[in-house]
């Protein structure tokens, strides 16, 4: 109620040309065309197909021979260790994503992903599981600062800030669910540390098509390229 209507640019807020007024927003088959909105999509699936399963099998794993209060504080744990972390990579992240770029840091992310999801295999010690959620806790943190900044870079210019981003979220959505039904079956089927190969795999996969399709964004000026 206390924001002035005036104060408000509906063209900022959705990614229009700075100097445009009054123009039409792109098309969707504009943002098909541009070939970095597609690839950053797909790498976001892959992000979230790498990442998503991991938690719930680690917590399964904790909670298999325990119950009670001591499974229940092993994954309470769990979580809080990516969580601090997360906060302290965070402020890192925003820091550097100008000085650096982004495509750097994302790719340190998927390496994250591929490290914790592959080392796992190396034991199911409740201690040594909660301590490597300090690498889902720095992929996370990058991941989530970076989401944003990508997406307002790829659509800077397009007024379809706000469509782009809804989309980047369905992407989300998709990763998650695939991870968990896909590798949820192959840790009853295989068992767990087949399925950690499986995220580590597909973290790796993710970052070899980002680092070879997805150009940086910071600063680049839309080209539908």
């Amino acid at each position: 109620m206390f924001i002035r209507k005036d104060d408000v640019s509906h063209e900022a807020a959705r990614g229009s040309e700075e100097s445009g007024q009054g123009e039409q927003p792109k098309g969707l088959r504009d943002l098909l065309r541009d070939k970095r909105i597609l690839i950053f999509t797909a790498t976001v699936v892959l992000f979230n197909v790498s990442n998503a399963a991991t938690l719930p099998l680690v917590g399964e794993i904790l909670s298999k021979d325990h119950h009670g209060s001591s499974s229940a504080w092993q994954v309470a744990a769990a979580v809080f260790v990516a969580e601090i972390v997360v906060i302290l990579m965070a402020m890192f992240t925003g820091k550097k994503a100008d000085a650096w770029g982004r495509k750097p840091l994302f790719l340190i992310a998927f390496g994250f992903l591929a490290v914790r999801n592959g080392i796992t295999v190396l034991s199911h010690n409740p201690f040594y599981l909660i301590a490597l959620q300090a690498f889902d806790g720095v992929a996370a943190a990058i991941y989530g600062v970076l989401l944003t900044l990508i997406t307002a870079d790829l659509g800077k210019g397009t007024g379809r800030f706000n469509l782009l981003q809804g989309s980047i979220q369905s992407a989300m959505g998709l990763g998650g669910f695939l991870s968990n039904m896909a590798f949820g079956f192959v840790a009853k089927a295989a068992g767990f540390n087949t399925s950690f190969l499986g995220l580590s795999a597909v973290a790796v996969l993710g970052g070899l098509l980002f680092q070879w399709r997805m150009p940086e964004t910071r600063e680049q000026q839309h080209s539908g390229s």
